[in-house]
């Protein structure tokens, strides 16, 4: 359990402030999609990706009805993203366009805040 509250205080509060920066300063979501493009900065992202979705899902893999799930469906959707960037870098910059251009961005982010509160409400309180 200290390592699920660890995790949930860790990527709470990293998720509230990247997503409130973002909602703050929206061309940095575009500069940031841009980036994507260069083969290099897609690569390192995911290479940190993939070894952040393995260690968390080599440590906490817990499939059970509750607040921690959370964090095992968070490692596993990091895992997925480092492999599509790191195997599959066309399909990546793809999505990454059609995501970026959509109307979509503010309501995203929003649920970010919203996912990190919630982690954080059960990491401090658990």
């Amino acid at each position: 359990m200290e390592l699920s509250i660890f995790l949930a205080n860790i990527f709470g509060l990293s998720i509230v402030a990247v997503s409130l920066s973002l909602l703050l300063n929206p061309k940095n979501v575009k500069k940031i999609s841009d980036s994507m493009e260069n083969g290099i900065t897609l690569f390192y992202t995911g290479i940190v990706s993939f070894v952040i979705g393995t260690a968390m899902i080599l440590n906490h893999n817990i499939w059970v009805y509750d607040w921690r799930l959370i964090i095992t469906i968070l490692g596993w959707a990091i895992l997925v993203k480092g492999i599509i960037r790191l195997f599959l870098p066309k399909m990546a910059i793809n999505m990454s366009k059609k995501i970026i251009n959509s109307q979509w961005i503010p309501l995203i982010l929003v649920a970010g805040v919203i996912l990190g509160c919630v982690l954080i409400y059960f990491g401090f309180t658990s």
